[in-house]
Parts: C-alpha cells; structure tokens; sequence
C-alpha cells in the first residue's frame, strides 16, 4: 500500500505528544496521528477523540482502526518522516 506522510507539526511544551502528523493510503488522508515520547520511548498513537461520559470521567475512542499489517507499516513510515524532518529541524536551529 502507497502511504504518505502529507505533513508534519512539531508542537511546544507537550510532555508527550511532539508531533501530529498526517497521512494518505491510496486515496484516503487521516489526519492527527501522535507521535509521543514517554520514558524515552517514541511510538505513534492512532488518531482519537476525547470527552466526558455521564460520571464526568474522560473517555478516549479512537477514529480510526487500522488492520495490524497496515498499522504496522504507517507506524514505521510515520516514524522514519518524524525522525528525519527532526534531525531537519535541528540542523537549521544550529545554523542560526
């Protein structure tokens, strides 16, 4: 399957969410995977929306649900795009 990294927002001050990032499989663009970092560990996370249920508490229900091969293989795309639009971004801070 073709997947493209369509865009890239870094974010400031997030503790965990660094980047949303936005795909295209064939046809189809989903927008807002996370890339997070916990403990030193980056990973993706699947778009999701939030909200309250009838207690208050918040719930989190995910927009898209993607088969494990195809999860797989955007995951390791978004990831390799994410890294190396990093080291980018870096590089231009260093030369300011």
């Amino acid at each position: 399957m073709n997947i493209e990294v369509l865009g890239i927002r870094f974010t400031n001050g997030s503790r965990t969410t660094k980047a949303f990032v936005d795909i295209k499989i064939g046809d189809i663009v989903i927008r807002d995977f996370r890339v997070c970092q916990n403990n030193g560990k980056i990973y993706i996370q699947n778009p999701y929306n939030c909200y309250k249920d009838a207690d208050g508490k918040i719930k989190y229900h995910r927009i898209v649900d993607l088969p494990p091969n195809l999860l797989a293989e955007v995951n390791g795309t978004v990831l390799v795009e994410y890294l190396r639009r990093l080291r980018e971004k870096k590089n231009e801070q260093q030369q300011r």
